[in-house]
């Protein structure tokens, strides 16, 4: 029988917001046992901040929560209590990887840092996520600085490459300041457990957002060697261009990937236009309003499905909605279903397709609070009576 690639990890969830918890989902996803743990009563940021989804019996149920935390177990614990500290040390200990995303410098005032948790486990991966790194011998001048996802997309260029000619710096409506730093962590988890196998030990894994987005940035970034100034946006406002936005009847399309003459003039004559072949005049012509003059008459679909005929990549601009019923993620069996509260929930599940590897089941996240006494209990061991204890005294 398959089995999961991570199935036998357990993984200490010490995040929130995004990044963390983005990048724990994915753990999860993999087969981890991934524990996430969040603070008595209040719970996490979300839980308590985020847009919340009406329920019948009383428990918040806010969408950004459930969509990064299902599939996990669900505990809280004070870490500033000497009883809740002893116990997430035991967890530590008999656990592999431990997560986190607090500030710089928070970890280890509540003294359980890598350096600290490496002596009761010294084969913990230990995965960082801040704005701009941890370890001490990387320091730049921003260490101390928080990020989140906006100034991570801001600092790392893509917002002033992502703008009009002559417009203001644009931000990505997604996350993607959280998101991509949370794949690079995933990884980089993987990279360490698979060197532990080899070494028989753990290590510090230190993830920057700044660092991950640059990344994903680099040709922008590596042509300014060449270019000598900022590239900024590509924009090829006459002729042939390789990227076009354009508008169709219902919305709008994007075409790419379109240098060939062949194509422009096939696709000139099909719209009636091949007068602007003729010496290949378009090459002095603005392409957009040309196109629109034909595709405004008709749906973005059938605009595609004609381009794609002539050779071209063009692609419908889609809405949440559109995505959210699109057959081509239907048929990937990219969305997974639970229940949670009284109510459906349908999400975008594991683009990571295995063939040996059987499809990611939906899952709810936890309810607050909802293993303590199994975590605490059965994995970590304290007795019942501890147990009771640590409940009376707000310890969990």
């Amino acid at each position: 029988m398959s089995i999961k690639p991570l199935e036998g990890i357990r993984v200490v969830d010490c995040t929130h917001i995004v990044a963390g918890p983005f990048c724990t989902m994915l753990l999860a996803q993999a087969g981890a046992q991934v524990i996430k743990l969040e603070p008595p009563k209040t719970g996490e940021w979300y839980r308590a901040n985020a847009s919340t989804i009406p329920n019948d019996i009383g428990e918040r149920a806010p969408l950004s929560f459930v969509t990064l935390n299902r599939g996990k177990l669900g505990v809280t614990l004070n870490l500033k209590d000497p009883k809740g500290k002893e116990a997430f040390k035991k967890l530590a200990a008999v656990s592999d990887v431990v997560v986190e995303n607090y500030a710089p410098g928070a970890m280890k005032r509540l003294g359980l840092d890598y350096g600290t948790l490496k002596t009761v486990n010294p084969r913990l991966v230990y995965a960082s996520i801040s704005g701009f790194g941890k370890r001490t011998d990387l320091r730049g001048p921003y260490a101390d600085w928080t990020a989140h996802n906006p100034s991570a997309q801001a600092m790392s260029g893509m917002m002033d490459g992502s703008r009009e000619p002559g417009g203001p710096p644009v931000l990505v409506s997604a996350t993607i300041g959280d998101t991509i730093p949370a794949v690079w962590t995933a990884y980089g988890i993987t990279l360490a457990l698979r060197q532990r196998e080899r070494t028989g030990n753990g290590q510090f894994l230190d993830i920057a957002m700044y660092d991950t987005m640059a990344m994903h940035n680099n040709v922008a970034v590596a042509s300014v060697e060449l270019d000598g100034a900022n590239a900024g946006r590509r924009h090829q406002q006459v002729g042939p261009a390789d990227h076009v936005l354009f508008e169709a009847q219902d919305g709008w399309v994007m075409l790419s990937g379109a240098r060939e003459h062949e194509k422009w003039e096939r696709l000139f004559r099909h719209i009636g236009r091949a007068d602007l072949n003729d010496g290949q005049k378009y090459l002095t012509l603005n392409i957009k309003p040309v196109l629109e003059g034909w595709s405004k008459q008709l749906p973005k679909a059938e605009v595609c499905r004609i381009m794609l005929g002539m050779g071209f990549s063009p692609a419908p601009v889609q809405t949440a909605t559109e995505v959210y019923q699109c057959p081509q993620l239907e048929a990937r069996r990219m969305f997974v279903g639970f229940e949670h509260l009284g109510r459906k929930f349908r999400h975008l599940g594991d683009p990571i397709k295995l063939s040996n590897v059987p499809d990611t089941v939906g899952s709810p996240p936890p309810l607050l609070g909802e293993h303590n006494e199994y975590v605490f209990g059965e994995i970590v061991g304290f007795s019942p009576s501890e147990l009771q204890q640590m409940k009376a005294s707000g310890v969990f």
